[in-house]
This record gives structure tokens, sequence and C-alpha cells, in this order.
């Protein structure tokens, strides 16, 4: 009877410790597990610092390469900022308010060009490095937009929309 006591606790012991702990394994997501040791795709990423668009593409119209620069500043209390310098033209500053539930980013915006509104975005992507997201609603032309940034190491700037004269 002790052998049968001995190997039934034995056999629960070898196949309670192979069991590994899930969880978020990425580094930079908010919801970081340093003792997980299985990846079970749990990740949140934050929004909150400084993101440089690498690509942007508009239906109809097609991937539009280098013809602007956009960074955009996400910060934790809501707010946002951007630069956007098309080329060849005028730098448009751009500031407002988000928010942003599982997939939606709601963008409120004014900027220095005379333009207000607000952007109803699907994030289709995001990580610790890269965002994609899609302007369902983009009120200057009616296209769905595509955009994907990179996230920049650059310290976010202090937020103060008067520097955009607005």
């Amino acid at each position: 009877m002790k052998k049968i006591l001995y190997l039934f606790l034995t056999v629960s012991l070898i196949f309670s410790s192979c069991k590994k702990e899930e969880g978020c394994t990425d580094s930079q997501a908010t919801n970081y597990n340093s003792d997980a040791e299985e990846e079970d795709e749990s990740c949140t990423y934050s929004l909150v610092g400084v993101w440089n668009m690498t690509s942007t593409s508009i239906t109809g119209i097609g991937e539009l390469g280098d013809q602007f620069i956009e960074e955009y500043y996400f910060y934790s209390n809501g707010n946002w900022s951007a630069v956007t310098i098309p080329s060849g033209e005028t730098t448009i500053m751009s500031f407002g308010s988000y928010t942003s539930s599982g997939s939606s980013l709601n963008i409120t915006y004014a900027n220095t060009d005379g333009q207000s509104g607000t952007i109803i975005t699907t994030i289709t992507q995001i990580n610790g490095n890269t965002m994609s997201f899609e302007a369902l609603d983009y009120p200057e032309n009616g296209y769905t937009t595509s955009k994907s940034y990179s996230k920049s190491n650059m310290d976010l700037p202090n937020w103060n929309p008067g520097l955009f004269g607005l």
C-alpha cells in the first residue's frame, strides 16, 4: 500500500512540476510577466510615446511613399500632438485628444491648416515597436487610409498646444 501511495505522489509531482507558467513574455508589453515561460498571446501595449510614420496608403490612390513625414506624440493623459511635413509644403502642427478601447482609436484634432474634427480608426496591429491603423472615416478625403508607425526611443516633449499657435 505504501508503494502505491509513493508511486501516486511521485507521478503527481512529476506532472505538476512540468507545467510551465503562461503569460505575456514581451518585456515591452504593459502586462509583461517575468515569471512566464510560455507565451499565451495576452500581451497588451501602450500608445504612449513617440511614433514615426513608416508607410501610408489610401484606397483608390495607393502607397504615398515619401510624399510626407509624420510623427505622432501620444501622452498618458489622453492628449496627443503631431507634426506632418508634406513634401515641398508648409509643416502642419496638430493636437487634440484621443480615446482607445480594444482596437478602437478615436482622435479629435485641430491643426494649423484650419482643419478640425474626429478621425475614427481601428488599430490593426500594435506591439512594443510597431503600430498600424486604418482610418475608417477620414474627413479630408473620405477614403480608407492605412498607416504604419514605428515607436521611437525619443522622449515625449512637454504637452503644450500653445506652441502650435492654435
